[in-house]
């Protein structure tokens, strides 16, 4: 295989002259769509790129080779800063980060399960601007969300702004 820049340039079964050997397994990488953290990091409060960094490093040595974070439902705020911190993770290209996908806030209430069901609610207008322009910033972008809990109008605006829905 060879590499140039990061980047599979060929695959070939003859080694160039001064091509560097390296002995191993050349396998694909694994990805995972819903990490809630790794390396001891959970996705939260308090979630910047650095920790976003070291979740996809701890998954890397697992064998994925790209990750969504994942939030489940929290606080308006919270969401706001794990959007925050997953633009600035897509802007320092943190190897493995794909995006970030959001489990929540917008689900149903009778079917919570681990989510607190005082912080499920259903989308708003603001809401909604909040995940589009996310959608802009990151590479991708997931959002598990109930459909009673977002209009159709509101999931379809998701969608045309790239949004994975889920």
């Amino acid at each position: 295989v060879m590499v140039q820049d990061g980047r599979i340039t060929a695959v070939t079964r003859d080694r160039p002259a001064g091509a560097e050997a390296i002995d191993g397994i050349l396998a694909p990488g694994f990805v995972d769509l819903q990490v809630n953290g790794g390396g001891g990091l959970m996705v939260g409060a308090g979630t910047d790129a650095a920790v976003l960094a070291r979740i996809c490093a701890a998954h890397r040595g697992l064998g994925c080779a790209g990750v969504l974070p994942t939030l489940i439902t929290d606080r308006p705020q919270v969401t706001a800063q794990v959007l925050a911190a997953g633009a600035q993770a897509a802007r320092a290209r943190i190897p493995g980060f794909l995006g970030l996908h959001l489990e929540g806030p917008h689900l149903d209430p009778r079917r919570a399960g681990a989510h607190d069901p005082a912080l499920i609610r259903p989308m708003t207008a603001d809401d909604l601007a909040q995940l589009v322009d996310a959608a802009a910033r990151l590479p991708a972008l997931m959002v598990t969300l109930a459909p009673g809990a977002a209009t159709p109008d509101q999931i379809a605006a998701l969608s045309r702004a790239g949004v994975i829905v889920s």
